[in-house]
């Protein structure tokens, strides 16, 4: 595959798609731990976390920009599976005081200790899965 320039540097497309990826896995792990928690009841939903949206895009964020600092996107990076699943581990474990400082500064965008929890464990699992196959 070749690669894409972006904001002027050069970009595998192969780890674009990773990206985009990780990204849609992990905004969808958050909308399924949030109708989980809440029981897919529309109207609990609707009061605890409405929209839902810009809390998924922000819980994306945090975690993709905590994944980044420990160098998960770094093609120079050639981990065996031990060394991924530190770097994983630790991103997360950056990820959860940072998401929540966040919620706690933007309380319209919290969705509580529950589903944030939820969120994270579903989270890991279907990065771990992605990035066993990649």
């Amino acid at each position: 595959m070749g690669t894409v320039r972006l904001f002027n540097h050069p970009i595998k497309q192969t780890y674009l798609l990773l990206a985009l990826l990780e990204g849609a896995l992990l905004a969808g792990a958050f909308y399924l731990a949030v109708h989980l928690r809440f029981r897919a009841d529309p109207v609990v939903i609707a009061e605890a976390a409405h929209p839902l949206w810009p809390r998924a895009l922000l819980f994306v964020a945090v975690i993709m920009l905590c994944m980044t600092a420990t160098g998960l996107y770094n093609r120079r990076i050639r981990d065996q599976m031990a060394g991924l699943a530190v770097r994983l581990g630790l991103s997360f474990l950056m990820a959860i005081p940072a998401l929540t400082v966040v919620f706690y500064a933007l309380p319209e965008f919290a969705v509580g200790r529950g589903a944030l929890a939820l969120s994270l464990v579903l989270s890991l699992a279907f990065l771990v899965m992605t990035r066993m196959f990649f």
